[in-house]
């Protein structure tokens, strides 16, 4: 298969259906640099459904979200797959969807009861610019917060530094924000570094996933 994608240039899109989802999931990543096609997927059973082999669970139940017990009832092998998955999917909500959910309605409520206007002051030196964030950067502010580092960041620096030391609230638009500006800096060639991270903060970029941003590492 990796030779007739390879000598066939008006390939576009590539579809991988193996019945088991692991050895699907490594024969795509075995083959991927030899792939120059575009869009690419795994189909997992969709064939099967669609050729018959499998049935459908009826649209009551698929309706209600219960098409994995049909599933187990048509092949009954797969209840130790969802019963992993179900498993992981109970800690990640008990680690990562509950935890955020209060900090985010915590932290919404305290915003919206005693707002703080969102502060940006900038620092430049000769070849790096320090980004001290005040106040509340959330969605009430995040246009604010995209203006000022639009500003900031239209002169190059090899370093910028974001000092969240004085933030009180931060969300997911505010961090999105801050994924936008690591893609840009990384296009330019400059590093970003964070300064005045908090215990409480570095865990809020864990449960949003977003901790990769701090990979380059963090002066308090």
């Amino acid at each position: 298969m990796t030779l007739s994608i390879r000598l066939i240039p008006a390939v576009r899109t590539c579809w991988r259906s193996r019945w088991a989802p692991k050895k699907g999931r490594r024969g795509c990543t075995g083959i991927r640099k030899h792939l120059t096609i575009p869009v690419r997927a795994h189909l997992g059973a969709t064939i099967n459904f669609l050729a018959g082999g499998v049935k459908r669970a009826p649209r009551g139940l698929q309706r209600l979200g219960l098409e994995w017990l049909w599933r187990i009832k048509e092949e009954p092998y797969l209840w130790r797959r969802y019963a992993h998955d179900g498993l992981v999917l109970f800690q990640l909500l008990l680690s990562r969807a509950l935890p955020l959910a209060i900090i985010n309605r915590w932290h919404g409520l305290i915003s919206k009861r005693k707002p703080e206007e969102l502060l940006i002051i900038t620092e430049r030196y000769h070849d790096s610019v320090t980004i001290k964030v005040f106040g509340d950067a959330n969605r009430r502010t995040i246009g604010k917060a995209i203006a000022c580092f639009q500003e900031t960041l239209t002169k190059w620096h090899a370093t910028v530094v974001i000092d969240l030391g004085g933030a009180r609230v931060i969300d997911e638009r505010f961090l999105g924000l801050l994924l936008m500006v690591r893609k840009y800096l990384k296009g330019q060639g400059a590093n970003l570094r964070f300064i005045g991270v908090s215990s409480a903060m570095r865990r809020l970029f864990w449960l949003n996933e977003v901790d990769c941003l701090l990979n380059n590492g963090i002066d308090r």
